[in-house]
């Protein structure tokens, strides 16, 4: 997941740089994300009932961002909804893990936890870019020099973003070792 993202993210920068349209890259962007991320959630939560509502809500996500970009627009048009529900179900998903580790789950070091790590990385990305995903087409429109401070700030989240998921990789590594 971590790799496919940072592809998909370095080819769709190369893409904008380039003058060329990058929403396709970012709907498969948003595909996977919402399947890999959702499916890694899912399975480190204990109770099944939440593991099916996770499911319902990735396959809604993946039906809603078929349809946006296929049949109710165009793949090459830009749609901040459909990135904003996905986020919203990845916060939820990382809200339902949490739930899961407080209440279902045996005491546990969580600074040893990788799993932790990596969905505390998806609950600070998610929950953090959704005003950026929501208003940054209509802000590049309107206030130019605002949609600049928007894309820094937004770079700056995303090297907290791999930062944490790098803690996490190294957590799961280090835990292979002892």
């Amino acid at each position: 997941m971590i790799a496919g993202e940072a592809v998909i993210n370095l080819y769709s920068y190369y893409q904008a740089s380039n003058g060329t349209n990058n929403i396709p890259s970012l709907y498969l962007l948003i595909l996977i994300e919402i399947i890999l991320g959702g499916l890694f959630i899912m399975n480190s939560v204990s109770k099944k009932s939440m593991r099916y509502f996770i499911l319902s809500l990735i396959a809604i996500s993946v039906a809603n961002t078929f349809y946006v970009s296929m049949i109710g627009g165009s793949i090459y048009d830009h749609n901040p909804l459909n990135r904003s529900l996905q986020g919203y179900f990845m916060v939820i998903f990382c809200i339902i893990y949490y739930y899961d580790l407080l209440v279902h789950k045996e005491l546990i070091k969580l600074e040893k936890n990788a799993t932790f790590w990596v969905v505390t990385a998806m609950f600070f990305f998610f929950g953090t870019t959704q005003f950026h995903f929501l208003f940054l087409h209509f802000a590049y429109a309107s206030y130019p020099k605002v949609a600049v401070i928007f894309s820094k700030l937004f770079y700056l989240i995303i090297i907290v973003y791999y930062s944490l998921l790098a803690i996490g990789l190294w957590k799961k590594q280090f835990s292979k070792i002892q």
